[in-house]
């Protein structure tokens, strides 16, 4: 819930205003906060198989939410 809304505040801050956009802002932030905080871990343990399923589902979901709510408006 509360990434939900966080990530409504973004697209309001930015803007959104099209699927295009919203999957934009949905790929920077999984780059940006979900992959960039996560991926030192996963390489340290060497579980990039794991790292490779973790990282693509929560791509799917913050690209999903992230379109949603900009369908939404």
């Amino acid at each position: 819930m509360i990434f939900v809304v966080s990530l409504a505040l973004l697209h309001r801050a930015l803007g959104v205003d099209s699927i295009l956009d919203a999957m934009q802002v949905g790929a920077l932030v999984t780059v940006g906060f979900s992959v960039a905080t996560g991926l030192p871990g996963q390489a340290f343990l060497k579980r990039w198989r794991v790292a490779g399923i973790a990282y693509g589902s929560q791509a799917a979901v913050i690209l999903g939410i992230s379109i949603i709510l900009s369908a939404w408006r």
